[in-house]
């Protein structure tokens, strides 16, 4: 940056030498440095994960916002989004278990009913969405869930139940809220709504499935 100051308004104490270059009413042409600028105050306060408190037994205050949402979000969307069975390994913990009304389904058997319902129905969709947050009393994410496919593929077998043949039969459940349980970056259990439609047990009704225990 430069600055040209009038030779009038050089001070009568400069140098001779610097007095006598310049004729009068000549310029002086005086190069300055770039202004100094000061960094941004940080407003935001910068929170680190709060996992010390849960080794220490205590709960995190009520206070601060669910810092674990995004991942959250993030982990059940690509879980509902697929039923690939390198999915159901790499999101659900090893103790997983899934409650769909007086039935309890363990990680292996999960994964052994989604198998077979993708082979039965393959254009089966979760159609899930969530916010990702868990609730500040039980701790679990809700996530919203319609089931919808058509039966046109193998038999539908689910364990303890006879197999229901391909029927053809379109499905579109009416939707239903999970609760899901995440701990250390894996789901470890998944509760389908008891009153509404969308569960795997309303799914095996709707294709013409009887739930009694097969003989």
């Amino acid at each position: 940056m430069s600055l040209t100051v009038p030779f009038a308004a050089c001070s009568p104490r400069a140098a001779p030498s610097l007095r006598s270059t310049f004729r009068e009413g000549a310029a002086l042409q005086v190069r300055t440095a770039p202004p100094r600028t000061r960094p941004a105050a940080r407003t935001g306060l910068k929170i680190y994960q709060f996992g010390f408190l849960k080794k220490l037994g205590l709960e995190k205050p009520e206070f601060l916002p669910d810092f674990g949402a995004p991942k959250r979000k993030l982990l059940l969307e690509g879980f509902f989004s697929s039923i690939n069975q390198d999915v159901l390994a790499n999101t659900l913990s090893d103790d997983f278990k899934f409650s769909d009304r007086d039935r309890v389904y363990t990680k292996d058997e999960f994964a052994q009913v989604l198998k077979s319902v993708k082979a039965a129905i393959p254009d089966f969709q979760w159609h899930a969405s969530t916010d990702g947050l868990a609730d500040k009393k039980d701790k679990k994410a809700r996530v919203e869930v319609r089931i919808t496919g058509t039966h046109t593929g193998a038999p539908l077998a689910f364990p303890g139940l006879k197999e229901v043949p391909s029927s053809g039969k379109k499905v579109d459940l009416p939707s239903a809220k999970y609760l899901v349980s995440v701990e250390e970056g894996r789901i470890t259990s998944i509760e389908a709504d008891r009153e509404s439609g969308s569960s795997l047990l309303s799914l095996y009704a709707a294709v013409g499935g009887v739930a009694q225990v097969a003989s």
